[in-house]
């Protein structure tokens, strides 16, 4: 339970520094173009747009590890078997 709260405490803090670093960003890029723009207003804006870019960087992110968790098992498994079975020829 401590592990599961601890995870959605990241994630939600991870939202919220994405957020700002985005609007911070986004807030930067416009002024250097001449243009004059509210960071509360750009925060406000792009919530929801930050929301669906976070969710699907947490997911891509997940996916990759619980694959590469996969790979990095089936090699350590494939290297067990051989050790099991008495390795190579030149080991006996």
């Amino acid at each position: 339970m401590k592990k599961v709260f601890k995870r959605v405490l990241y994630i939600i803090l991870g939202y919220i520094f994405f957020v700002f670093i985005y609007c911070f960003t986004q807030v930067i890029i416009v002024n250097l173009l001449g243009f004059r723009i509210s960071f509360l207003q750009t925060l406000i804006e792009s919530i929801l747009t930050c929301l669906f870019i976070y969710l699907l960087l947490c997911f891509t992110y997940t996916f990759i590890l619980y694959s590469y968790s996969n790979i990095i098992a089936n090699k350590l498994n494939k290297k067990l078997e051989k050790l099991k079975n008495g390795g190579k020829k030149d080991e006996k």
